[in-house]
């Protein structure tokens, strides 16, 4: 897993530098804000991996230099992702011990789930994003083995408090590293409702109030936390991308993850566990822990909203599960009686696997040769071009109003000012409320940025009819043109505020200096696919620093 997270090198999605930016505030006693001096906004989704980036800065392990010549802020998430992933892979081991005849039968299926855990190219990239997916497979994966274990040890044991109390804290804990982790709260009653006489439940409320106690306490102190830090009660992320509530048609979704390794591989590892369920009796109870969950999880993938990133970012768990409930039963029909038996499912499963290496194969070194929005490309691109273009045009105290915030707030000495609301309040109430004329009202006449970045699809945000508003045209003057005509809103183009320009020598001096440094001039071809970013982001920093 480690060969294949390598492979990816030193790219760290941008999405992640914002919890890299809130992690460094809290770091140095800003409280909860992007930038030092902004108002708290929660602009990050989760509050665990924060805090674990928060404590490695602490420390001195991250966000202060190198390590053997590699920046701290790419190697000390990936190894932490690397940490997760040896834990999901010690619960591999432990849920086959618990449920397997052998260790060293065990042993040998830890290592073939891992394996094909390994070339599942949604669960690599997004584990070594620098993202939380990684701490967050190891949750959900260890509230299945848990339950796991328990089942196989005695029925009664589910009941138990030490099963219910850890339950309700992996819960939490997984509720607080991405908000879809709410869904899990369901897992420990469902299984307890699946596999506990009904009149064993009947007899205690004791479990539910051991799993529920810590499970609401520590999620709910959270909460109103939340609610008195930031006056919301969800995030400022969800609020932003408002979520659609969900619906039955949503379900439909689930095609996208069976098809990702190929119909192949999908219909046979459901016939697999299907076989595995319907021809070992003593499987089936088990397999219900890791199988609710697994449920549980592709749901949660359908139910959200489309992912503009690709690669099924939020399927994170579903591997971890399907992998392991997979092995189990297909070495629990291995053992069974039968040569004729044991060489068809091995040839199943090795053309199957064969087929779905020629779907999924390519898409690793795809994406480490066409990376997705990588963290230093947006600091070199964002941070330290605006603050050069500040420096230039003699701007101490201005804004910088774009969609792309992650390496920016890491390095950028101006005001951020979020296109896509994460991070400003007021943004997300108009995009939540699908209010544009508001938005553009709020933008053009409250906020007033110094400079405007606009491209691709974050354009709309800023745009009247077929064309940009009529303020942006009026207000301000493009540093570069992306496109022949100013009021086209296609590509990308940089923007200066109008009453910012001191003196026309100024602004062609501002086009002097883009024409050689924005993206598609020399020194940006020079560049590698992840970007040129020095051992530390520091605020301030602009493209003379290199």
């Amino acid at each position: 897993m480690g060969i294949q997270g390598a492979r990816l090198g030193r790219w760290i999605v941008d999405d992640a530098g914002i919890s890299f930016a809130y992690a460094r505030s809290f770091a140095e006693g800003h409280g909860p804000v992007v930038q030092a001096g902004a108002p708290p906004v929660e602009g990050y989704s989760d509050p665990t991996w924060v805090a674990l980036l928060a404590i490695g800065r602490l420390l001195g392990l991250f966000d202060h230099g190198a390590w053997f010549g590699v920046p701290d802020y790419v190697l000390f998430p990936k190894a932490l992702a690397l940490l997760c992933v040896i834990g999901i892979l010690i619960c591999f081991y432990a849920a086959a011990v618990a449920a397997l005849p052998s260790r060293r039968i065990a042993a040998v299926v830890t290592a073939v789930a891992g394996t094909a855990l390994g070339f599942v190219p949604a669960f690599v990239i997004w584990t070594f994003s620098g993202l939380e997916n990684s701490f967050y497979a190891l949750l959900v994966t260890s509230l299945a083995v848990l339950l796991l274990r328990a089942v196989v040890a005695d029925p009664d044991r589910l009941l138990s408090r030490r099963t219910a109390v850890v339950a309700g804290v992996l819960v939490a804990l997984a509720a607080l590293t991405r908000p879809d982790g709410l869904i899990y709260f369901a897992v420990y009653p469902a299984v307890v409702l699946l596999l506990v006489d009904r009149q064993r439940i009947r007899e205690t409320i004791r479990p539910g109030a051991y799993y529920f106690g810590p499970a609401v306490g520590l999620y709910g102190v959270y909460v109103l936390w939340r609610r008195f830090e930031f006056g919301r009660w969800l995030p400022n992320t969800a609020v932003a991308k408002a979520q659609a509530s969900p619906a039955v048609s949503d379900l439909n979704r689930v095609s996208d993850v069976l098809q990702y390794p190929g119909p192949v591989l999908s219909v046979v590892a459901i016939a697999v566990v299907a076989a595995g369920l319907a021809a070992v009796p003593a499987v089936r109870r088990p397999m219900t822990a890791v199988l609710v969950p697994l449920a549980l999880a592709l749901v949660a993938y359908c139910v959200l909203n489309q992912d503009w990133m690709g690669q099924l970012r939020f399927s994170t768990p579903v591997w971890p599960l399907a992998a392991l409930a997979t092995a189990i039963c297909t070495a629990r029909l291995i053992v069974l009686p039968g040569l004729r038996r044991r060489a068809g499912l091995a040839g199943a499963l090795a053309g199957a696997l064969y087929l779905a290496y020629g779907v999924t194969g390519p898409m690793l070194s795809d994406s480490a040769a066409r990376p997705v929005v990588p963290l230093c490309v947006v600091a070199n691109e964002n941070g330290e071009l605006f603050n050069s273009f500040a420096d230039i045009a003699g701007v101490e105290q201005g804004s910088l109003l774009l969609p792309d915030l992650g390496g920016t707030a890491l390095t950028s000495r101006l005001r951020l000012r979020d296109t896509a609301g994460l991070v400003d309040a007021k943004v997300a109430d108009y995009l939540h409320d699908k209010n544009p004329t508001g938005l553009r009202d709020y933008v053009f006449d409250t906020m007033q940025p110094t400079f405007i970045q606009t491209h691709g699809d974050w354009s709309p945000e800023l745009m009247a009819g077929p064309g940009f508003d009529p303020r942006m045209l009026r207000d301000y003057t493009q540093i570069y043109p992306s496109a022949p005509d100013p009021a086209d809103p296609r590509g990308s183009s940089d923007w200066i505020r109008n009453s910012a320009i001191k003196d026309p020598a100024v602004l062609a001096k501002l086009r002097s200096y883009a024409r050689s440094v924005v993206p598609g001039q020399a020194r940006f071809e020079r560049r590698t696919p992840i970007g040129d970013c020095s051992d530390s982001l520091h605020v301030g920093e602009d493209l003379a620093s290199h």
